[in-house]
């Protein structure tokens, strides 16, 4: 899984702060699927550029990827989706609104 910090606020798309106003950010987890023939390494490199992707991971099954992206509003996010298809080789996109994230506690989790 590919993680970075979030990009500071006022960058990327939609209005900007008002003064002492931060950004409100939303998550959005997006499945997606490789134009045919996209090697998935230069998905994977390429994505980096992207700095509204924070996270990702590689899947089995219908879709190749799953990456959490965090926009400010709905342009930002549409510019996004753009983005990923005209540069990165992303043939579909399959979008969820994160509402809420929930916190595991990881000293719970088993030694493998």
């Amino acid at each position: 899984m590919v993680s970075r910090p979030l990009t500071a606020a006022g960058e990327g798309g939609g209005a900007p702060p008002r003064q002492g106003e931060e950004r409100q950010r939303h998550g959005m987890m997006s499945d997606v699927r490789l134009r045919e023939g996209m090697e998935r390494s230069v998905f994977e490199d390429g994505v980096h550029e992207v700095p509204q992707v924070v996270s990702g991971s590689r899947l089995t099954g219908e879709y190749d990827f799953q990456i959490r992206v965090v926009c400010v509003d709905a342009t930002e996010f549409e510019g996004v989706v753009d983005v990923l298809k005209r540069e990165h080789g992303v043939r579909e996109c399959r979008s969820r609104l994160v509402l809420h994230d929930i916190e595991i506690d990881q000293s719970r989790l088993l030694d493998l």
